[in-house]
């Protein structure tokens, strides 16, 4: 089994109406890659002071330790 993987990076362009989070992404390239090479999981840290349902993702669970 195979996945397509797309690769984005940030855009110079902006829209006109900005809103907190708005991020803008170009799809630069795109490769394939075996799906037994994908991480399938991930930790997620909750955002304190924020609106609920909304968590930091984290790759690190400690400097040394990839998920």
């Amino acid at each position: 089994d195979i996945a397509l993987v797309r690769n984005h990076e940030y855009s110079k362009w902006r829209p006109r109406t900005k809103w907190e989070g708005c991020t803008v992404s170009e799809e630069k390239s795109y490769t394939f890659v075996l799906l037994k090479y994908l991480i399938r999981g991930c930790h997620l840290i909750p955002a304190f002071e924020k609106d609920e349902g909304k968590y930091y993702l984290n790759d690190l669970v400690d400097s040394d330790a990839f998920v």
